[in-house]
Formats: C-alpha cells, sequence, structure tokens
C-alpha cells in the first residue's frame, strides 16, 4: 500500500493490486476534526504509520490493530507538540528514537524508552546561528547521522552520538552546494541526494561529503525557478531515481539519462 496525507485533513490508502483508494476513518480523530495533515512516515518496527500535524500533535495508527494514539509531549511550562508544524519525520531503527523537523523549534528528538523528547538548539553548531528554517526534510544516513533539509539555511547534519550539529552552506563550503535551500534529501547507501529550491539535485558520497554530480532537470537554473524546484525524490526497484518538482511534472533520472 501507498499512503497519502493531504492538507484539508483526509489520509488515503492506495492499494497497488487493486488499484483503489480507501480513506482512513475520520471518525478515529474524532467526530468534525479540523487537523491538518502534513506527513507520513510508515514505521515498519512498530507496524504503525506516524502522521504530524499542523499545530496539532502527533498520532500514531496501528495497522493491526486500526487505533489511532495522540502523543503529546509537554516540556516545563509548556505543550510543545501540541503547538508545533512538524513538517518531517524520520526514526533511528537501531535506537527506535524518533527526529521531528518542527518549524519553531528546529529539531526534536523523541525517545520512546524514556518517554521525552531533546530540543536541539541550532546554537549548537560554530556554523551558523541561523538555525534550521523550516526543515522540510529529515534522512537518517548508516554513519549515525540525521540529515536536515532547511529552506535556505543550508545542509545540516546531526550526530546523536557525539551531539554534533554541522552546517553546510554555499560560503562554507562552495564547492559541495549550489544552494543553500535544501528542501529534499534522499538517502541510499552510502549516497545523499540533495534537492534545492530552484537550482536543480546534488548528489553527494557519504561519509566524507564528496559531490558526485549536479543537475537541472529542465531549463536554465534560476533560484525559485517553479521547474527546478524539487518537491520530492524517490528510488525504486530498479534503482531509477524518480523526481517530484513543482510545476513541472515529473522526471526520471536513469544513469545518465533523464526523462
Amino acid at each position: 500500500n501507498i499512503w497519502l496525507s493531504s492538507f484539508n485533513g483526509m489520509i488515503y490508502k492506495f492499494n497497488l493490486k487493486t488499484k483503489k483508494f480507501e480513506v482512513l476513518d475520520d471518525k478515529l480523530f474524532g467526530n468534525d476534526h479540523n487537523y491538518l495533515f502534513n506527513c507520513l512516515y510508515r514505521d515498519t518496527n512498530l507496524n504503525a504509520i506516524w502522521i504530524s500535524t499542523q499545530r496539532s500533535g502527533l498520532f500514531k495508527y496501528d495497522l493491526k490493530t486500526h487505533k489511532l494514539g495522540k502523543y503529546i509531549i509537554k516540556a516545563p511550562g509548556a505543550n510543545i507538540l501540541n503547538s508545533e508544524n512538524i513538517l518531517s519525520i524520520v526514526r533511528d531503527p537501531n535506537t527506535d528514537v524518533l527526529y521531528l523537523g518542527t518549524d519553531q523549534h528546529g529539531l526534536l528528538v523523541w525517545d520512546p524508552y524514556l518517554y521525552k523528547f531533546d530540543f536541539i538548539d541550532p546554537i549548537r553548531s560554530s556554523s551558523s546561528q541561523l538555525g534550521f528554517r523550516l526543515p522540510r526534510k529529515l534522512e537518517k544516513d548508516n554513519f549515525g547521522n540525521v540529515w536536515i533539509g532547511s529552506v535556505n539555511t543550508g545542509l545540516w547534519r546531526y550526530n546523536r552520538k557525539n551531539d554534533k550539529l554541522d552546517v553546510f552552506t554555499t560560503t562554507s563550503h562552495p564547492h559541495l552546494l549550489k544552494s543553500n535551500s535544501s528542501i529534499q534529501l534522499l538517502h541510499q547507501n552510502d549516497t545523499l541526494w540533495v534537492g534545492h529550491n530552484g537550482s536543480g539535485i546534488t548528489k553527494l558520497l557519504l561519509p566524507n561529503l564528496k559531490k558526485l554530480d549536479q543537475f537541472r532537470v529542465k531549463g536554465k537554473e534560476k533560484e525559485l525557478d517553479n521547474i527546478n524546484v524539487i518537491w520530492n525524490l524517490l528510488k525504486d526497484s530498479k534503482g531509477r531515481l524518480w523526481i517530484g518538482t513543482r510545476s513541472s511534472g515529473t522526471f526520471i533520472k536513469e544513469g545518465s539519462k533523464l526523462t
């Protein structure tokens, strides 16, 4: 199945075998709910779907029992998640730790065993005081890092083991990135694909961050050019890279061929 969320408060399941859509019963969220959903994350270990909202908390839908639970994580004197706009989610399969990208407090780390979260302050980085502005995408690599894509403050890397936060920008690493907007990320093996906001795509080799490729899907390079605003990246079972753009459809990159 493929799960889809919509900003108007609907969640859909598309069955690849039957080619049919099903709508998740909105009564699970309560009568006359007005939740706005941002993203979904499939948790294979828990056999569940994490559902993030715009300023209404975090939900977990159990695929076996079909029950829905709401997570409200409280900080001293405040209900952080209930007022947060959770833009992205990724989970560490080795530790079960959940990382949440929010537009108010940057990166939140949720430990399900300690039942608490840690706020990762961007000031921990000596390279930038800007913080992660609108962390649109999070990706966990095979080297203990979480990569954070921002709207215009560069590409960020967080290592929880040593509690280290680094930022890579066009100023600090001009050879690496074409833009400080890294709004989409895709990790596979030792490769990180970075989708920019108008400057196409950069392919990086991990863990030493060597640039392997940089290309645009169509037209001339122009910041905020809708043609090259990358909104989604996906690798299929044949190794092809699917590229979703803001206003010029979907492209497929197979080797050096782009269609």
